[in-house]
């Protein structure tokens, strides 16, 4: 069992660095692809990589700052970080694109129940 965690382990890390290898190389390619640097930013993510994760999503918001899932992403980095006053609002900018961002009204409520406020 432990041989089998360890291959499946080693398998998902492999997809991670091959994924996170072509999205580099697609925003070197293309620095003003939002969808590469979204992509970018959720492998990043997904690698822990948080603080480069956030760098991505704000270069992709930087291209077109009316993209909601972008604004999530953005935020549910910065609620991992502990700055919880920007994911705030960048959920709240979610919300505005796209009033029925489902995620993005669970994340603010999640985080405002947490912090005893309201949205």
């Amino acid at each position: 069992a432990a041989r089998d965690n360890l291959a499946a382990t080693d398998a998902k890390l492999t997809t991670l660095d091959t994924s996170l290898t072509r999205y580099v190389d697609a925003v070197r390619a293309k620095p003003n692809d939002l969808a590469a640097r979204n992509e970018l930013g959720a492998a990043l993510a997904a690698q822990g990589r948080i603080d480069d994760a956030i760098e991505q999503f704000r270069a992709a918001i930087n291209i077109d700052p009316n993209q909601p899932d972008v604004h999530f992403n953005l935020g549910a980095m910065l609620d991992q970080k502990g700055r919880t006053s920007e994911a705030i609002e960048q959920f709240r900018i979610a919300l505005r694109l796209n009033p029925g961002h489902v995620a993005a009204r669970d994340a603010l409520d999640r985080i405002t129940s947490r912090r005893g406020t309201s949205r």
